[in-house]
């Protein structure tokens, strides 16, 4: 991991992290949960501001800076452990993946540069109700209309959907599967906030009834499109786990050093050592684990399945290892509303199950290896 651990990104780790600190506290955090806004804009703003984040992996014909795929492991990771509501994942990685990996250079040109200037945000919707991140799977159908296509069905667990401006949907058509484009201001649109358990990211259910469309890709483009968007945000999802358990180690760590009980901090209870050795054992194989995606992205532009399956499985257990943790050695304190606990034990169980479970990467592995 040579590449990643220099003095460059660490400085680059220190800022972002200080930033997000002073940006985006806990206290902007619960202001944008219990709006009715999907995401926090004005500390998206101000990220794009001050470290361009719209701009990464947005060509730089289309006015980005590349890949930069280690600065969006380093952004990633420190977004996790803020938990701050932008819409990075969803739309810059996720979308802004599918879109460049279409090879549309038309439909390219009419959205990257919106997307990288951050004037507008873009959402992917690929999960249909059954929560199946499946492109080979989907009962949403489009059909020629009067000028291009028009989609009928619906599309749940949307990241970024409620307020995106340029929607991405993928749609069976002549039962095959395509990607197209749809203006998030279209007619026959309808959208809708799902309650979902982790209030800091929330998912959006959006219904098609005959919604204009461009259609951007077709049959095995298409299939091959929504794998790489879906790698590459497996990747930095792994990231914002690693920096959401880092958190949690350290809050853990400085609260059994602060609290007392029997005249001692509770951090000398050879209970707590236990709970708080087997956090930092998590998270330092979390992180490993995650940075070997990363590399191996930043290298090839590609992941092995293998690696891919093995670090969002761990990943996601480790993070919800961490954070059940954090409210045992917390104690009562750990089960209120006004500790941040329960945030990151919300997000750890939602990301989990973000883009497939533990269970189901556990499985991919199998199969690839032929267990």
């Amino acid at each position: 991991m040579t590449l990643i651990f220099t003095t460059q990104y660490d400085d680059f780790r220190k800022s972002v992290r200080g930033f997000l600190d002073q940006e985006s506290p806990e206290s902007r955090v619960r202001a944008v949960m219990s709006s009715p806004e999907e995401s926090d804009t004005q500390t998206w703003q101000a990220l794009q501001r001050t470290y361009e984040v719209a701009r990464i992996g947005v060509p730089p014909e289309f006015g980005g800076v590349g890949p930069a795929v280690l600065q969006a492991a380093v952004i990633s990771e420190e977004l996790g452990r803020s938990l701050a509501c932008v819409p990075f994942l969803g739309s810059t990685v996720l979308a802004g993946t599918a879109l460049r990996a279409s090879e549309n250079v038309g439909i390219q040109r009419g959205a990257l540069p919106q997307l990288a200037e951050a004037e507008s945000v873009a959402c992917l919707a690929l999960a249909e109700d059954a929560g199946r991140w499946d492109v080979g799977k989907c009962a949403t159908v489009a059909e020629p209309g009067a000028d291009g296509f028009v989609i009928d069905g619906s599309k749940s667990f949307v990241l970024d959907g409620y307020q995106a401006d340029v929607v991405l949907v993928v749609a069976a058509m002549s039962g095959r599967p395509a990607l197209f484009l749809v203006d998030g201001h279209a007619s026959g649109l309808s959208r809708t906030l799902l309650p979902t358990l982790d209030q800091t990211r929330k998912l959006a259910r959006l219904t098609f009834s005959q919604v204009p469309a461009r259609l951007v890709c077709s049959g095995d483009s298409t299939v091959s499109a929504i794998e790489t968007a879906m790698a590459t945000s497996k990747v930095m999802l792994t990231l914002e786990q690693v920096g959401g358990a880092e958190r949690l180690l350290e809050m853990s760590v400085s609260y059994a050093k602060l609290r007392v009980q029997f005249g001692r901090p509770i951090g000398s209870f050879q209970a707590i050592k236990h709970k708080c050795a087997d956090m930092l054992v998590a998270v330092t194989n979390a992180r490993a684990a995650a940075y070997s995606v990363v590399e191996e992205l930043e290298a090839t532009g590609r992941v092995s399945a293998v690696r891919m399956g093995a670090a969002k499985a761990y990943c996601s257990d480790a993070y919800k290892q961490v954070a059940e943790a954090t409210i045992q050695v917390h104690g009562g304190i750990g089960f209120t509303w006004e500790h941040s606990a329960h945030l990151y034990l919300k997000r750890a169980v939602a990301s989990a199950e973000l883009f497939g479970s533990a269970e189901m990467h556990r499985e991919i592995v199998g199969r690839e290896l032929g267990i």
